[in-house]
C-alpha cells in the first residue's frame, strides 16, 4: 500500500514528482522483497534461535501481569467471541464513510495553516488588497511546429489574437494584473511612432510583421532579452503571459482553469 500511495504521483503533472514517485515506489517493493524472501533465509541459517520464548520475555521483563497486558488479552478474547458482530459494525462503518466520499469537498489556501496573529498573514493581506496578489498562473500560446506559419507570434493578427487573450483574463474578477511581450510592445511601438505628440493610441499593437520583428530586436538590443525571451520563445512559437490573482482557494482555482481553457478554445477556434 505504501509503494501504490508513491506510485499515485505518476498522475502528477510536474517531471520532478513523478521521479519520486517512481524511485520511492520502487524503493519500498525492493525492501518490501529483501523483508519476505532474504530475511527468512537469513533467520533459518542463523546459528542462534533469534526467537524469544514468551516465557523467557515474562520472565525478563515481568511484562506479563501489568496493565496492558491484562487490557490487551481481554481484548483478544472479547474479538473471539464476537467476530461476526465485529465484522458487522466494521462493514457499515465502512459504508457510512463510503457513501460520505462524494460529499466530500477538498480545498485549501496559501494562508490557512498561518496563524492571525503572525505578521507573514498581515504582509499578505496587503499584498492581497493593495497589490496584484502573490499567486501567479502562466497561460501557454502555443503554435505547433508543423504549422507552416512562420514566427507566428510576430504576424499582426496573432498578436490581436493575444491581445483577446489578455483583455479576457483581465476580465476575470480573480485576476489582478497581466504581464507579456504585448505590453512591451504597446509601449515601444507608442514611442516608436511620435507618442503623444503624434496622437498614437497607447494601447495599439504593431500593425505589421516587419515592425513587430524590428521593435523585438530593438527590445533585445537594449537590454530586455532575459525579460523577453521569458514571455517569448525565440523560433517566435511560443507566447506566455503571466497572470497574478489572489489566494482564491483550490476549487476556485480549477473553476477559473477550467473557464480559461473554454474560453481560450474558443477565442483559437480554427
Amino acid at each position: 500500500t505504501t509503494a501504490v500511495g508513491f506510485a499515485t504521483l505518476l498522475s502528477a503533472e510536474l517531471p520532478i514528482l513523478k521521479s519520486f514517485g517512481i524511485y520511492a515506489a520502487l524503493g519500498v517493493m525492493l525492501t518490501f522483497v529483501m523483508t519476505i524472501l532474504f530475511v527468512p533465509w537469513a533467520l533459518v541459517r542463523s546459528p542462534t534461535d533469534p526467537v524469544v520464548s514468551t516465557a523467557s520475555l515474562r520472565a525478563e521483563t515481568g511484562s506479563g501481569d501489568d496493565w496492558l497486558h491484562r487490557l490487551l488479552s481481554w481484548q483478544a478474547g472479547f474479538v473471539r467471541r464476537n467476530v461476526r458482530s465485529i465484522l458487522a459494525i466494521s462493514v457499515l462503518i465502512t459504508a457510512c464513510f463510503i457513501a460520505g466520499i462524494p460529499r466530500t469537498q477538498v480545498d485549501n489556501f496559501i494562508m490557512e495553516y498561518v496563524p492571525q496573529s503572525n505578521p507573514i498573514r498581515a504582509a499578505h493581506q496587503v499584498m492581497e488588497d493593495k497589490l496584484a496578489g502573490i499567486v501567479y498562473a502562466d497561460i501557454l500560446l502555443e503554435v505547433a511546429a508543423d504549422d507552416p506559419m512562420e514566427s507566428p507570434w510576430q504576424n499582426p493578427q496573432m498578436l490581436a489574437l493575444a491581445d483577446q487573450a489578455e483583455t479576457m483574463l483581465l476580465a476575470a474578477p480573480s485576476i489582478r494584473s497581466t504581464d507579456s511581450v504585448l505590453g512591451l510592445l504597446r509601449e515601444m511601438h507608442f514611442v516608436h511612432r511620435g507618442g503623444e505628440a503624434a496622437q498614437i493610441d497607447r494601447d495599439a499593437l504593431p500593425d505589421s510583421s516587419r515592425e513587430i520583428a524590428e521593435l523585438l530586436l530593438l527590445a533585445e538590443l537594449s537590454g530586455n532579452a532575459q525579460v523577453l525571451n521569458s514571455h517569448l520563445s525565440m523560433d517566435r512559437r511560443l507566447l506566455r503571459i503571466t497572470a497574478r490573482c489572489g489566494d482564491l482557494g483550490a476549487q476556485r482555482y480549477l473553476a477559473l482553469e477550467k473557464k480559461l481553457y473554454k474560453d481560450l478554445a474558443s477565442l483559437f477556434e480554427g
